[in-house]
């Protein structure tokens, strides 16, 4: 999974201090799935504005740990945290205003806390600030892949 392999090179940044994580916009739970084993010792929570990614998740992934909790909620109006570390993974891209979306992380995050935010541009490039050259090699190599196939299809 191309989420965890990024997650890879940065887990020692909230490794030594965070002690609960926030996945907004989880999905149906992979990414917690994934990182739980290289962030342990963690108490996770993951929320969605889709109910049926939140009953997935939760029937993949609750029977086998006790400390990750899944919740339908609307990011905007998430009155939750604070957290120590917060990933946005994908989602900015289908909310109408990032700004808005920003800010409203800042205020969920602890004073010590982390942001990871991966999402995509309108050019379909991925930016990561600060930098995590694994990232970049693996979004290089999804846009080549998707290049050929383009190519291949005449698009």
């Amino acid at each position: 999974m191309e989420q965890v392999q990024a997650f890879k090179k940065i887990k020692k940044l909230p490794e030594q201090y965070a002690r609960n994580v926030l996945d907004a916009g989880c999905g149906p739970g992979s990414l917690i799935n994934g990182i739980r084993d290289l962030l342990k010792n963690k108490r996770y929570l993951g929320i969605d504005l889709e109910q049926k990614f939140i009953d997935r998740a939760k029937e993949k992934l609750l029977k086998s740990d006790n400390n990750i909790e899944f919740s339908y909620a609307d990011i905007m109006n998430f009155s939750g945290g604070p957290f120590d570390f917060v990933i946005v993974w994908a989602v900015l891209q289908h909310l109408p205003d990032t700004v808005a979306a920003i800010k409203k992380f800042h205020f969920l995050i602890s004073t010590n806390g982390t942001l990871a935010v991966y999402d995509s541009n309108q050019k379909n490039e991925i930016e990561a600030n600060p930098k995590i050259p694994l990232l970049e090699e693996m979004y290089e190599q999804i846009h080549k892949k998707r290049q050929k196939v383009r190519e291949k299809i005449g698009a």
